[in-house]
């Protein structure tokens, strides 16, 4: 089994994409478009 860093969660709806980093307990919320999608990465 390999050790993680971290580990990201993102949920996609119509209006955001929201990404959640379970260690870091970070959470952030992007508007569902092309600025929001490069915002993400």
């Amino acid at each position: 089994m390999k050790n993680y860093k971290e580990v990201v969660g993102i949920d996609v709806s119509k209006k955001t994409i929201d990404a959640y980093c379970y260690h870091g307990q970070v959470h952030k919320e992007f508007v569902n478009d092309i600025v929001g999608y490069k915002s993400l990465i």
